[in-house]
């Protein structure tokens, strides 16, 4: 049996391959983003399977790209990028819809039921590929979109599931 590692976003992809180092078992990362750690990373045996998930287009992996070199520049230590980070905190506390106002979707807005719905099954469909092959030990979700998917999936064939 093999254990699969849910990741579709990879702000915590250094975390996820240190922790899987420390686990014992070959592992499964399942993730849409190139982000993700590398095969060198992982466990021996372990394996990362990418997808083409509409949560990781073109262009949320181009936003990806952006705001990762923001956050470490903003991170970095500098007095500069804590202050700008602190200030769109504020602004986008200020311009953030108080009574839930429906509004366009912008880059940085959770994605529509339909692209998780859509997203959801994809992850299912890949549960349900390994459960036939060697079956799946256990399912760790890095990523909450990736939760109602491992739900669902730890609920029909019994197998346990960890948020991290």
């Amino acid at each position: 049996m093999i254990a699969i590692a849910l990741m579709s976003q990879t702000l915590r992809a250094e975390d996820c391959a240190a922790l899987l180092r420390s686990q014992a078992g070959r592992w499964i990362v399942v993730t849409g983003d190139e982000h993700a750690p590398d095969q060198a990373d992982l466990p021996p045996g372990s394996s990362v399977l990418r997808l083409s998930s509409p949560l990781a287009g073109p262009a949320e992996r181009l936003g990806s790209r952006i705001r990762r070199a923001s956050i470490r520049w903003m991170r970095g230590g500098s007095r500069a990028g804590r202050a700008i980070e602190r200030g769109l905190q504020k602004v986008r506390r200020l311009l953030s819809p108080a009574g839930g106002s429906s509004r366009p979707r912008g880059p940085g807005d959770p994605p529509t039921s339909r692209l998780l719905d859509t997203h959801t099954e994809m992850v299912l469909s890949i549960l349900e590929e390994q459960q036939e092959g060697e079956g799946v030990s256990e399912i760790l979700v890095f990523d909450l979109f990736d939760l109602p998917a491992a739900v669902a999936f730890g609920d029909q064939h019994g197998v346990p599931i960890r948020v991290r």
